[in-house]
């Protein structure tokens, strides 16, 4: 679930210095470094009063409409009204906005935020409203990484600057590993994927799969995010196969979606373990040997990351046994049960995948490498 849990920066007791003081609110509750989930973490405040005075029609039920729109959750509602929407209309919101936190997570943090005079409450955030993805997914800045008690401190391309050492050290003092990590190009001029079109095909995909009923929200979430790890470019891959699921009738439709599954997997290995035409432990690991280019990619992680060997063996033979279903399916050997259980795995595969090194699996340049090739292309012949 993405979650955005909403303060007061003009309160009294911040004395105008309010970042890291609410950040210190969180932790201090040790709630979040509990939660064994992925987390990216946004920080930054709610731009209304700035974009209400650019619009065309500045007026105070412009101001007051826009702020309806934009604090209008869909189906986590813990704001604290109408404190809320009153102090909305005078005060600066400062944000924390929490992608891929589980329900359980927030709603513990709620109610351990919920006596702060400060707190204004939480809502989820859906990327199918335009002012959700305005204002906190897109003007948010993308700060942090949880993980446990491990934390990523954030930088991107265009900083040349020294390392946030005093962050470094704020987030050692509750309990957390942190290391810096490279966003590479995303939220930059080089970032296609940060559209409400691109964000509604999410949306509209993780809508889909939850008909499916061993598939929850949190595992879908989990899923949108290690596909942000791996390259953006898979959403269209998966939205293509949740559109075919969602209308799927006979035989054909679900030889479509076994075949679009098994295109999400090359697609994988594309990203995880290029193709070459040297030899992987007497392996052939070129362009058509997806397979082997993905147990390839499992061995060489977990020895790196000095992972449980067994892992080597319990990831491939789920690998194995989906391109074998996969296969099925396009011999029109699956029902739409067989169908249902096949995502499902697929599904918690990648999740799997990606989990066993989250730092391995990142890949914060290949999405934009074309579009950073062509400015400096266009650079160079100024």
């Amino acid at each position: 679930m993405n979650v955005a849990f909403l303060f007061n920066s003009d309160h009294e007791k911040y004395h105008g210095f309010y970042g890291y003081p609410i950040l210190k609110l969180i932790l201090e509750k040790d709630i979040i470094q509990k939660s064994n989930r992925n987390m990216k973490v946004s920080v930054g405040d709610i731009l209304t009063f700035s974009t209400a005075s650019q619009s065309k029609a500045p007026t105070y039920e412009y101001f007051y409409e826009l702020n309806r729109q934009v604090y209008t959750p869909y189906n986590f509602n813990y704001l604290i009204q109408p404190k809320l929407t009153d102090l909305s209309q005078t005060v600066t919101i400062y944000c924390l906005f929490f992608q891929n936190m589980s329900e359980n997570t927030a709603i513990f943090l709620h109610n351990s935020l919920k006596l702060d005079p400060s707190y204004l409450g939480s809502m989820d955030i859906n990327l199918k409203n335009p002012y959700h993805v305005y204002f906190f997914k897109n003007s948010l800045i993308t700060s942090y990484r949880l993980h446990g008690k491990k934390c990523s401190l954030f930088f991107s391309m265009s900083e040349n600057e020294d390392p946030d050492l005093s962050s470094k050290e704020y987030f050692e003092t509750y309990g957390y590993e942190v290391i810096f990590e490279d966003l590479g190009a995303m939220q930059t001029i080089f970032d296609d994927y940060d559209t409400l079109e691109h964000y509604t095909r999410v949306q509209d995909t993780k809508n889909i799969f939850l008909n499916i009923k061993t598939l929850t929200d949190d595992i879908l979430d989990d899923l949108i995010i290690s596909l942000e790890e791996l390259h953006p470019k898979l959403f269209n891959s998966f939205a293509a196969l949740a559109r075919t699921y969602e209308r799927v009738e006979t035989e054909e439709d679900i030889a479509q979606c076994a075949l679009s599954g098994r295109r999400i997997l090359e697609q994988c290995a594309d990203y995880l373990f290029p193709a070459s035409d040297q030899l992987y432990n007497g392996r052939k690991v070129g362009q058509t040997q997806y397979k082997n280019r993905l147990w390839a990619y499992i061995e060489t992680v977990v020895k790196e990351n000095s992972l449980d060997i067994v892992c080597i063996q319990e990831v491939g033979s789920q690998l194995d046994k989906l391109i074998s279903l996969f296969n099925a399916g396009l011999h029109s050997e699956l029902n739409l049960v067989d169908l249902n259980t096949v995502l499902e795995n697929l599904i918690l595969f990648i999740i799997q995948l990606v989990n066993l090194s989250p730092e391995a699996a990142r890949k914060p340049y290949l999405a934009y490498e074309n579009n950073i090739e062509n400015f400096m292309k266009n650079i160079q012949k100024l």
